[in-house]
């Protein structure tokens, strides 16, 4: 309708009727594409939240669960180390000093879990949507930080295999949980000194990583809380 006065302005040279009209189009599209931008800002930071309060929830779990393995984890290299002067001192220690340096020595914990919703924003391309430009470095160094972990955790694991501490230590299969039960035979331990000093280096590192990849997540989880507020 409006177009149709203006062309009969144009007609009509009625220049002034021509500007008002034309300058109500102008004014038209100009709120008409501001407002679908304020939509879309508004929808982008709807969708945002949604993103943050997932990670949220991941990094929760991430910083506040499974904390006793974390624990073993980190104090493994301390275990061993007690168990390879107790064999250097060449007299038998207590139990609880001998055992958590054999099971130090055979097991390696899980490793840091990954965010899932980390992974689908990495997956799908809409990290980008994060606004926060340290948040989402934060992010990818606490997934590189686990990833480091976890080849480590995988090459413990293949350490273990064959293990010279198998020929003097029995497991009791029936009582496997966290950790395990057994008995071992002293004497025979002292065989397994090389092994138990190569074992220490490969724990410290994994100990060490798994500390820094908490350190991230703390960091991550502490961003997320301040874009939350």
């Amino acid at each position: 309708m409006i177009l149709r006065r203006i062309a009969q302005s144009i007609r009509s040279r009625d220049w002034f009727t021509f500007s008002i009209e034309f300058a109500i189009v102008v004014a038209g599209v100009f709120l008409g594409i501001q407002m679908a931008n304020w939509n879309e800002a508004r929808s982008d930071r709807a969708l945002e939240r949604v993103m943050l309060e997932s990670l949220q929830r991941d990094f929760e779990n991430i910083v506040r669960g499974d904390v006793e393995r974390y624990e073993r984890t980190i104090a493994a290299p301390d275990h061993l180390a007690a168990l390879i002067n107790a064999i250097r001192s060449g007299e038998e220690p207590a139990r609880s000093i001998v055992w958590p340096g054999v099971e130090a020595a055979l097991v390696a914990y899980a490793a840091t879990p990954p965010s899932p919703t980390y992974g689908e924003l990495l997956a799908t391309g809409r990290l980008s949507r994060l606004t926060n430009a340290s948040l989402r470095r934060a992010l990818a160094e606490f997934d590189r930080s686990r990833l480091n972990e976890h080849g480590m955790l995988v090459f413990l694991v293949e350490l273990s295999y064959g293990s010279p501490l198998y020929a003097h230590v029995d497991l009791d299969t029936s009582d496997i949980g966290l950790g395990f039960s057994g008995t071992y035979r002293w004497e025979g331990l002292t065989e397994t000194l090389p092994y138990l000093q190569e074992r220490i280096l490969w724990t410290s590192a994994l100990a060490n990583w798994r500390r820094n990849s908490r350190q991230h997540a703390e960091q991550v989880l502490a961003l997320i809380e301040g874009e939350l507020k």
